[in-house]
């Protein structure tokens, strides 16, 4: 699920969805995004009471981020809200040279940044020729901007 269009003045909302049961077992180069923003907003940025469950995903490198913002919300007034979301009963097999990234917000210049209430449970990881440096990442930038 991907939002990558600006909206001037209104707010982004994704909220109320289920990822369920998918398998995405491609291997070599390439990543995989569950629920993705890369759309600015001037006002608000909410990504909240999404599910995220009961999903294999195998790539042998680069990005596997299950809630994944790098929208910028860009006025002086404005807020980034990553909350309520569930991420359960995954496994994820990357190489040494992949990442996975639970819910990873890097949207710049948030009035105010809220990352609560969410749950990460039962993930699975498998490398079978590498050691586990499996990690998993809750992550929040926020730069505030002054005019």
């Amino acid at each position: 699920m991907l939002n990558s269009g600006p909206v001037a003045g209104g707010v982004i909302t994704i909220t109320n969805n289920a990822v369920a049961s998918i398998t995405n077992a491609a291997t070599g180069l390439g990543d995989f995004y569950g629920i993705s923003n890369s759309g600015t907003t001037f006002s608000t940025l909410e990504i909240t009471n999404n599910t995220y469950t009961n999903n294999f995903i195998s790539a042998s490198t680069g990005v596997i981020g299950l809630i994944y913002n790098t929208g910028a919300v860009s006025t002086v007034i404005n807020s980034i809200n990553m909350s309520n979301n569930l991420i359960g009963a995954t496994t994820s097999s990357v190489s040494s040279t992949g990442s996975f990234l639970g819910i990873y917000n890097n949207g710049s210049s948030c009035g105010s940044l809220n990352l609560n209430s969410n749950t990460i449970t039962n993930i699975t990881s498998y490398k079978p020729e590498y050691k586990p440096d499996f990690k998993l990442y809750i992550f929040g930038y926020c730069r505030r901007r002054f005019l």
